[in-house]
């Protein structure tokens, strides 16, 4: 009788793997919600559908965004609305200047 080989090379090629793609549209909306609310701030909708539309949908993406655009707010001291957020964004160069 042979034994099988109990390595952990052998236990790892056995091991199930699951990978995280990117979010859907809805699931990013939803992180960038997420957020603005962790910093106790709220996104006007329009605002919220601007981020969705033009940013790199990634969940790192998501937090640096919105770190971007709460900085960006208090330093200019302005209120959180799509003007604000489009200025923020293209300054840090996460989206055209188009946009």
């Amino acid at each position: 009788m042979v034994a099988a080989p109990s390595g952990p090379k052998t236990r790892l090629a056995v091991t199930p793997v699951t990978r995280i793609g990117h979010p859907d549209d809805a699931l990013f909306a939803a992180l960038l919600q997420l957020h603005f609310a962790d910093r106790g701030l709220h996104i006007p909708a329009d605002a919220l559908r601007f981020m969705s539309e033009r940013l790199h949908r990634d969940y790192w993406t998501a937090e640096r965004a919105v770190e971007t655009v709460d900085r960006f707010a208090i330093a200019e001291r302005a209120r959180l609305s799509l003007p604000t957020v489009r200025r923020a964004l293209a300054e840090a160069r996460m989206i055209g200047e188009a946009a």
